[in-house]
């Protein structure tokens, strides 16, 4: 006797689920620029896409302008959310809010006026499936706005000096970084789940959001794997949200947050000369700060303090 052969059909392959990554968009005053950066969130080619925007007190019509996108344009991600803060409480605090509510595996911070390349989601998320890390990073391309053409690009950062640093490994990384930070915040993605369990973000600092993290990350023996692909646009202006929190003409927070830095992060982990010259820096840090609201310019005055610094005497020793 013969049977007949069922026909069954072969099992259908679905590709596994793609995990959610959370751009956080963080603004401040943004209105003029804002609508760029959302733009920039339409081409990124990947499936599971969440938006959170954390406004830091915008007093002009961000949020206007934000809500007015998000009628248009919500349906183009699985969730969009708006996070608004009463008054002006620095980036770190916006940071703060805008990661708590991210629900991705993977967090893509982007400030208010730069923008996200053509695909780079797509591609921070195949380099973060081949490797076991916390943070990617990116190159970035500068760019400036220009009436007549739209927008112009320039140089491509980091340096290669630096960009050489942060394929170092782990601990030679962690000593650059006691010094200097070389990684590009603009161009950074991370993993929400090591962010957290390293305590996130500092609440010490004010705008410091990003150098004490990479320190701590490492310290907890996280990856930081390095892109050799520019995927973020950094704007360069005196008004953008990344070079206002480097402001020591305005800003006495950002006088303040070195000096933390230097005390919690740095103190005991420099070599001599580089311990004299933060020594030295903090110095000047600290009368600066106490002088600057009433003498706005007596930051740059004090810079003569530099040819004090030990540092400074060896380089000119050497010439």
């Amino acid at each position: 006797m013969h049977h007949m052969q069922e026909n069954i059909p072969a099992p259908v392959l679905l590709p596994p689920k793609s995990d959610l990554v959370s751009i956080v968009v963080l603004t401040f005053n943004s209105a003029e620029t804002i609508l760029e950066t959302l733009a920039s969130l339409l081409h990124q080619n990947y499936p599971a896409l969440e938006v959170i925007i954390a406004d830091d007190g915008s007093k002009d019509l961000t949020i206007a302008v934000v809500t007015e996108w998000i009628s248009a344009n919500g349906g183009n991600f699985e969730r969009i959310e708006v996070i608004q803060a009463e008054i002006n409480g620095g980036i770190c605090a916006n940071v703060a809010r805008g990661y708590a509510v991210a629900r991705g595996k993977w967090i893509k911070p982007i400030a208010g006026d730069d923008m996200l390349l053509g695909g780079a989601i797509r591609r921070f998320m195949e380099i973060a499936s081949d490797n076991d890390c916390s943070v990617i990073v990116s190159q970035m391309k500068t760019f400036k706005k220009s009436s007549h053409v739209g927008n112009v690009f320039g140089e491509v950062m980091p340096s290669p000096e630096d960009a050489k640093a942060i394929q170092s490994d782990t601990l030679d990384l962690l000593k650059i970084l006691r010094v200097r930070n070389v990684l590009p915040a603009p161009s950074v993605m991370l993993k929400k789940e090591d962010f957290e369990n390293v305590g996130g973000i500092d609440r010490r600092f004010f705008h410091l959001d990003d150098w004490p993290l990479w320190i701590n990350l490492l310290l907890h023996g996280k990856k930081i794997v390095w892109l050799p692909e520019p995927l973020v646009a950094y704007r360069v202006s005196e008004n953008s949200i990344s070079a206002s929190k480097n402001s020591t003409l305005v800003k006495p927070e950002f006088l303040q947050d070195h000096i933390t830095f230097y005390e919690n992060y740095q103190v005991g982990h420099l070599p001599m000369f580089a311990h004299w010259d933060r020594m030295l820096e903090i110095f000047r840090f600290k009368m600066a700060k106490n002088a600057l609201r009433k003498y706005p310019r007596f930051y740059t005055a004090t810079g003569i303090l530099r040819f004090l610094s030990p540092i400074y005497i060896k380089r000119r020793l050497r010439r």
